[in-house]
């Protein structure tokens, strides 16, 4: 009788294995929904991308640019669930949110002092020593402590910024608050996923009779709502170059920044040199 094969990536080596059944769908591929759903990144991190160009600022252009490396580094995490793409998975996260707080000290709020970029330069090292050096139950709690402080620090900065815009333009703070609610249903089902699975993995246990791959569906939420709210600061940045923005929606739920022309008359101009002021 000949040994059963081992699984294709054994030995998995992540910190993490989720809700997903280990190859059910493909014998090459560990976690094939949560695979599959990471390309939700990819999609909005390169549609960001193409609609941040009218910004003119290569900055914002850049953090849809890390979120699409976020996204292929989930495809490869959730596909072998090695230590390895784990962390080409985690570190992109960690660097994006870093990136994102800092652009938006600098571009929302007006902090120049030349040693911001600098600052979160050597904390996003320190977080990626940290997060790297460690191993197991550790290494998850870590990684999760620093990536949350951080993330819920840039959606603290957009969530002051939106109250400062809510009054003169609703429909691009509608943005915000549509980000917010679809990041509050992604962390519902990250952590259904994470701390109740055998009440929804659709088994004996199961509250549910199918295992609905609510981490998968935590990809498309919180790509959609980072999308969102990315969108909110490209607006925000053209209000700021005394242009007149406008939001237009590409099939229903892709929000996109439309330029409308420059003011023309010196008191315009003059009204719109200096935003509301950030209290």
């Amino acid at each position: 009788m000949q040994p059963e094969a081992l699984p294709y990536w054994h030995p998995h080596t992540a910190s993490v294995d989720w809700c997903e059944d280990n190859y059910a769908v493909s014998p090459y591929v560990v976690e094939f929904y949560n695979t599959l759903s990471s390309l939700a990144m990819v999609f909005f991190g390169e549609y960001g991308a193409r609609t941040a160009v009218v910004s003119n600022d290569p900055r914002l252009l850049r953090v849809f640019r890390l979120i699409t490396v976020v996204g292929i580094g989930s495809v490869l995490f959730h596909a072998t669930l090695k230590h390895t793409t784990q962390m080409m998975d985690e570190l992109p996260m960690v660097w994006v949110m870093a990136y994102s707080t800092c652009c938006i000290l600098q571009v929302a709020y007006g902090v120049t002092h030349r040693g911001l970029p600098w600052l979160f330069g050597l904390a996003s090292i320190l977080a990626t020593v940290a997060v790297t050096a460690t191993s197991g139950l550790v290494q998850f709690v870590t990684f999760h402590v620093i990536y949350e402080t951080i993330q819920f620090t840039c959606i603290a900065l957009v969530i002051h910024l939106y109250r400062q815009r809510r009054a003169r333009f609703p429909q691009a703070t509608r943005l915000v608050v549509r980000g917010l609610l679809l990041f509050v249903l992604a962390c519902t089902c990250w952590g259904l996923d994470t701390y109740l699975c055998q009440m929804v993995n659709g088994k004996h246990l199961s509250w549910i009779p199918l295992n609905v791959q609510l981490h998968a569906w935590w990809h498309v939420f919180v790509s959609l709502a980072f999308y969102y709210m990315s969108t909110f600061l490209v607006f925000d940045t053209q209000l700021r170059s005394n242009y007149r923005p406008y939001i237009r929606y590409h099939y229903y739920i892709l929000p996109v920044v439309v330029l409308g022309p420059p003011p023309r008359d010196a008191l315009a101009t003059e009204n719109r040199k200096s935003p509301p002021a950030l209290e």
